[in-house]
Order: C-alpha cells, then structure tokens, then sequence
C-alpha cells in the first residue's frame, strides 16, 4: 500500500509539474489533458486511503467528469464498456452508466449554449459519412484524426489505449495489472508468461503491432479529416454530419 500510495503521489507532482510547463507554453490543450490525468491520480490516492475524492459532486457531473477523466487516459475512443473497465481498475470505483445516458446531446447542448472553448465528451465519427458512431466516445479537443474511425482504427485505438494504460500504470496496481492481463487475451504475440512485468511485456507487445498498422491507418484517417473540414461546419466537425 504504501508503495503504491507513493507511486500515485509521485505521478501526481510530475502532472502538475507538466501542467504548469504546458502553461507556461500557452499549451492549453496540453494544461487540460495534464489537469485530468492529475484529478484521476488524486482520485485513485483518496480511494487507496479509504476517502471520497475532495471534488465530489452530484452524481450526473461526477459521472460525467470521471468519464472525460478516463478517455482523456486511454487517449482514443471507447465504448462504455471499455471506459467503465479502465475507470474501475484506476480508481477502484464503478461508473454508473444511467446518469451519462443522454450525454451526447447533454454535451451538444451545452456546446451551442457556452463559447466553444471548453473540451467535450463528443462521439467518435464514422470517416465515410461523418455520422456519430453510437456508443463509441472521445473528447473534442482531440484532433479530427484522432477521433475518426477507418475499418483499421478499431485496432489501432485498442492497442493505443493498451499502451497508455500501461504507461499510466506506475504504480503496478493490481486492478489495472488484471485488466491488462484480460486484454493482453486480444494481443497474440503478448506472453504474459515471460519472465517480466505483466505491463512491460504487453506493453512492448502492443507497441510493435502499432508499428505495423499505424501508418496505413493514419494514411486514411488523414484523408478522412481533409474531406471533413471542407464538408462540415465546426459543431458538425465535433458532434458529426446528420445521418442520411
């Protein structure tokens, strides 16, 4: 415990020491992601000593925070399913799903009603069309790339959260080692058997498949961005095309 509790307090000084860099860049998006990693961080320490976070709030909002706290770790698209399972296994508390049932259209809404510079939970966009993908989440302050989907960005985002887990995972928490010893069942050329880490070995494992398969993805991901910015307006480019 005390270990780990010392791992967490360590992640928690080097985030703000980067959020702090990023400020002082006039890196606002990079302020943002080093902010959410640090709530996540501060979270899973309140948790590890047995207290509710400092910043709780009203189930809907805490929800939704910790959701967007979530992908902003797993730095790629998610179903609910998958945001649910990295949540636990960092924080070692569920996220109910019932209060973020209507958050696309919560978040659109929210959108249309504020300046446009706050970062949103948005749905992931299908390149052919640009429709919104059900079920399968980002945040806005990604760029388009990011949050597109070509028939090779399933693997890639798989493998890509798998790799930022492991990153994340300084402590070598047990949950997040469970989880990414499940994971490691889609990655064939991960043995877990290795004499090493369970992180290291998938890890190094999902990194070499990326190295294969990123570029021809990026490739047509690019592409799909190029045609979106010249087809839609800036809420279609986050909330996506209305479908036909």
């Amino acid at each position: 415990m005390s270990q780990a509790l010392t791992a967490l307090e360590q992640e928690m000084e080097q985030l703000r020491n980067d959020a702090r860099a990023a400020h002082e860049d006039g890196d606002h998006a990079a302020v943002r992601t080093a902010c959410e990693q640090l709530r996540l961080a501060e979270s899973a320490w309140y948790t590890r000593i047995g207290q509710a976070p400092q910043h709780a709030a009203q189930p809907q909002f805490q929800s939704k925070e910790r959701m967007r706290l979530t992908l902003a770790v797993i730095g790629a698209p998610a179903s609910p399913k998958a945001i649910q399972q990295v949540t636990l296994a960092l924080t070692g508390r569920d996220l109910p799903w019932s209060p973020l049932a209507s958050v696309r259209r919560d978040e659109q809404r929210r959108y249309s009603t504020s300046s446009g510079a706050a970062g949103y939970i948005c749905p992931a966009l299908n390149a052919e069309d640009f429709s919104p993908l059900r079920g399968l989440y980002a945040l806005s302050e990604w760029p388009l790339e990011r949050r597109l989907r070509t028939p090779t960005s399933a693997r890639v985002d798989f493998l890509t959260m798998v790799t930022r887990l492991a990153a994340h995972d300084q402590s070598d928490s047990p949950p997040v080692q469970t989880l990414l010893r499940r994971m490691a069942d889609d990655i064939p050329s991960a043995d877990v058997n290795k004499n090493a880490s369970i992180t290291t070995v998938i890890a190094r494992a999902a990194e070499a498949e990326l190295h294969i398969i990123t570029p021809d993805d990026l490739t047509r991901r690019a592409a799909a961005a190029q045609g979106a910015r010249q087809q839609l307006d800036p809420v279609q480019q986050i909330f996506g095309a209305p479908r036909n």
